[in-house]
């Protein structure tokens, strides 16, 4: 059975574009509208991999991801940040707000599944 991805996104058709992207794949999929609701699902379900977008209204994806980290069992769960932003030094950005990858929005639905599918892929995960 697929592992369990948890899509973060404050804007309906971003998590229904995602969500369909990852079923394609076969994964079994969580949303949330918020940071704080993501923490939430998180914690209780324990996903194998977040997509988060880092712009949300209240808690936004940096602050979520941050709480996300403090949790032991969150810790190492790769995350993949989607953004609108145009990050001039994604590596920085990515170590600082301890992501594993990002996208910049738009992205291709097709490269979001195979970095979903590089990142569960069983052994070490390697940083872009």
């Amino acid at each position: 059975m697929k592992p369990i991805i948890l899509i973060v996104d404050d804007e309906p058709h971003m998590r229904q574009l995602i969500t369909f992207c990852l079923k394609k794949g076969g994964y079994r999929i969580l949303t949330a509208s918020s940071g704080s609701e993501a923490i939430g699902i998180a914690c209780r379900e324990k996903p194998a991999l977040i997509v988060m977008d880092l712009v949300m209204e209240g808690m936004d994806g940096v602050a979520a991801l941050k709480k996300l980290r403090e949790q032991n069992d969150m810790a190492a769960t790769p995350v993949i940040i989607v953004t609108t932003q145009s990050l001039t030094a994604p590596q920085t950005v990515g170590k600082d707000i301890q992501a594993t990858t990002f996208l910049t929005k738009p992205f291709s639905p097709n490269f979001l599944l195979a970095e979903v599918n590089r990142l569960l892929k069983p052994g070490p995960v390697k940083q872009p």
